[in-house]
């Protein structure tokens, strides 16, 4: 009876526009797929998955949108974005890796971003200093918002690379995706 009173959320039919206005194919997939409960959140805080939108061609090949918190009287709704990059060659069964960015600011909370860096496992050393080193991935984790790189053992074989906020990509934002992507997938190739 709720979801009736409720406005349906078109984050997702938003994203799917932008992506295509960018020459990328992309189109709203099924609902009810595994892949909507890739860091969905939980439910019972209303936090939950959007549903997927599928990408036809590049190493990215879905976006599971997720809404954190509903639009209240304390500010907007609050969302993630996570890209889906299957790998075959990562083994199903590992240790979960996980890569983080922390943006510093030239003032504390309300500054300017400055610079960014990337926190992860000494195993990941190798792709911490490609990440650190390539300037188009810096400046749009500065422009963006947080990344985290994730690996999901045993339910999914690849990464999910998440920014921390609603996404609204421009064409360097998508650039930026797949250079992480083509960094991730060439970390298990070389590896």
């Amino acid at each position: 009876m709720l979801n009736r009173l409720l406005p349906r959320d078109r984050a997702r039919d938003t994203l799917t526009r932008d992506l295509t206005g960018l020459g990328v194919k992309a189109k709203m997939g099924e609902r009810g797929r595994e892949e909507e409960r890739m860091r969905s959140g939980s439910k019972w805080l209303f936090q939950g998955s959007l549903g997927v939108v599928d990408i036809e061609d590049g190493p990215v090949k879905w976006i599971n949108l997720v809404r954190l918190k509903r639009r209240d009287k304390n500010g907007p709704p609050v969302y993630r974005v996570v890209f889906g990059i299957p790998d075959n060659n990562l083994p199903e069964e590992h240790h979960p890796l996980k890569l983080s960015t922390v943006r510093k600011k030239s003032f504390p909370l309300f500054g300017k971003v400055v610079d960014v860096d990337w926190k992860g496992d000494v195993t990941l050393l190798p792709l911490v200093t490609d990440f650190s080193n390539d300037a188009l991935v810096d400046h749009v984790v500065k422009d963006v918002g947080n990344l985290q790189v994730r690996t999901h053992p045993g339910r999914f074989r690849g990464f999910t690379v998440e920014v921390d906020r609603k996404f609204r990509p421009t064409r360097e934002h998508w650039e930026a995706i797949h250079k992480i992507a083509e960094y991730l997938l060439a970390s298990t190739r070389n590896g």
